[in-house]
């Protein structure tokens, strides 16, 4: 909105105040402060305001109240809200990868298993099929097994509109010493607004491979330049 000195004097420490709130809506700051306005000087300002979950379909009303430190006031201006209600969004794992070749995050040997002495990287898709957005969507990564260590904690995923899927990505690395046929990734999904609170597990099957050393030798006795 916009203030406006319509008078010949100075007007002193305005501030405005945010009156008569809805339960349905939050707002940052209830007090806005301009300070001094001269005569015929306009100054901008603006509200920051959320939405509450019990938000209706509909039309919220606000008073703004307008006043000075020397007592003069405004006549105070009903603001209308357009507000619709809260359709919230349903996340879910949609499906899973490895990729164990030479690209990204992976280092193996490219046969779409995971070994040990591997990096693998994995491919996460992670679907809205619920009517509402999801804002701010972050992947917190832990793991059952001290050996397995992520190469990040959090996952930042963003947004997924309502009936969308989005894929990221992590790695781990997998010790060449690791001898176990399966390991889990246990991971939760959160969001700004703390509606979403998705927990899941990626189960892996590992294969262990080591080399198997032998060794010959041959005797030399007058036959080599060290023997006699």
């Amino acid at each position: 909105g916009v203030v406006r000195n319509d008078g010949g004097g100075v007007a002193r420490g305005v501030k405005i105040d945010i009156e008569k709130i809805p339960s349905t809506l939050e707002f940052v700051n209830k007090k806005i402060l301009l300070g001094d306005i001269n005569p015929g000087q306009r100054v901008p300002y603006s509200i920051s305001l959320k939405a509450k979950q019990n938000a209706k379909d509909g039309t919220e009303k606000i008073q703004i109240f307008l006043s000075d430190v020397r007592g003069n006031e405004a006549k105070p201006v009903i603001a209308k809200i357009n507000t619709s209600k809260y359709i919230p969004p349903k996340i879910t794992l949609d499906s899973w990868d490895i990729e164990d070749g030479q690209l990204g995050l992976a280092k193996g040997n490219g046969n779409k298993l995971a070994e040990n002495g591997e990096s693998i990287e994995y491919f996460v898709t992670i679907n809205n099929s619920g009517l509402g957005p999801a804002y701010g969507l972050n992947m917190k990564l832990y793991s059952n097994n001290k050996q397995i260590i992520p190469k990040v904690i959090n996952v930042y995923i963003g947004k997924i509109g309502p009936k969308t899927k989005k894929t990221v990505s992590f790695g781990i690395d997998i010790p060449a010493t690791f001898k176990k046929e399966m390991f889990s990734i246990d991971f939760q999904i959160n969001d700004v607004r703390d509606v979403v609170d998705f927990k899941g597990k990626i189960k892996t099957e590992c294969l262990y491979r080591e080399p198997i050393l032998s060794y010959d030798y041959v005797i030399h006795d007058g036959t080599s330049g060290g023997s006699n």
